[in-house]
């Protein structure tokens, strides 16, 4: 957790919410989407994972921002995308820039796996192969990463979760859909 209490920017979320602000569509690449209304936790979010009480019954639990579809502010009827949520959420660090892997999220997967079979087939994946991954991205109707956000991404395509699960490059590729697969072929074909 890298929230404080005592820290100078207070959160701006009641300690013991009463009622949902947040109805949360979650869509991980490894189960069926699910929905939930929920409340920030006071304190308990931070850059990775948004932790919340879920209703009913208020229950605790952490959503990684990477996993969010859409949010919509229940209240209001506003529609939300997860780095508008996150915004939302940590209101309070809003001079902080939004961490690469919830800009990037949907394009994750597809660009660590090519990152990695690229640096499996010759040791290293290198600027002028931006190009080409983008193209690969754009493909599958996914958003390019800008130079300036590659090394970034390069670093996190060696770790699944910022490093906490080291991930093969096999198991990278098995994650894609059919289409992120057919791109990530055509990526190698172009590099031969």
């Amino acid at each position: 957790m890298d929230e404080d209490p005592q820290a100078h920017k207070q959160s701006p979320w009641p300690e013991h919410p009463g009622q949902p602000f947040f109805r949360v569509e979650v869509a991980r690449r490894d189960s069926e989407r699910w929905c939930a209304d929920v409340a920030p936790v006071r304190w308990g979010s931070h850059r990775r994972t948004f932790y919340c009480y879920r209703w009913p019954g208020r229950e605790e639990i952490g959503i990684d921002w990477a996993d969010v579809a859409i949010a919509t502010v229940l209240d209001s009827g506003e529609v939300l995308n997860r780095a508008q949520l996150w915004r939302a959420v940590l209101r309070h660090r809003d001079d902080e820039p939004l961490p690469w892997y919830v800009t990037y999220a949907d394009e994750r997967p597809l660009a660590s796996a090519i990152i990695r079979a690229r640096q499996d087939a010759s040791g290293r994946f290198q600027a002028k192969d931006l190009l080409r991954m983008n193209e690969a991205l754009e493909s599958v109707g996914l958003n390019v990463i800008p130079k300036e956000a590659l090394a970034a991404v390069k670093r996190g395509s060696i770790f699944f979760d910022e490093g906490h699960v080291d991930m093969s490059t096999v198991d990278a590729i098995a994650r894609l859909t059919s289409h992120e697969r057919a791109a990530l072929d055509r990526f190698m074909g172009g590099c031969r």
